[in-house]
């Protein structure tokens, strides 16, 4: 009777010490603030936040899968991440996700992602 009265209690305290888990794309994206400065470089780019706004993101297979609407920061306010504005079908599906800066390349005036577009999908959502 002991056994089954320790192994309840002890169970009861496992799940009140257990962390309540998010989504890791509502803690992810709550993470984040957007960045108001325009003038503020974003490393390693070494362009502004103005300057990366609207830059065309090109997929794994060379088509273009959208466009960068916003630069984000960390807690500190370093920039760390940007969101893109996926294309749907006419403008239909169109989702806001956040790729990190160490995601995105800089390639002939055009940012590369190396994703799939499974990967693209399951990625953070940012909401404004």
């Amino acid at each position: 009777m002991k056994t089954a009265h320790v192994l309840t209690i002890l169970a009861t305290t496992a799940m009140i010490a257990a962390p309540a888990t998010l989504p890791a794309q509502t803690a992810t994206a709550q993470s984040y603030v957007e960045i108001e400065d325009d003038a503020l470089m974003v490393m390693p780019f070494n362009l502004s936040v103005d300057q990366i706004d609207d830059y065309d993101v090109i997929g794994s297979t060379g088509e273009k899968v959208g466009e960068i609407e916003e630069v984000l920061a960390d807690a500190t306010g370093t920039p760390v991440a940007v969101v893109i504005e996926t294309e749907g079908f006419l403008g239909l599906g169109d989702e806001d996700v956040i790729v990190a800066l160490d995601q995105l390349e800089l390639v002939d005036g055009a940012f590369r992602i190396n994703l799939t577009e499974e990967e693209l999908e399951a990625l953070p959502k940012w909401d404004d």
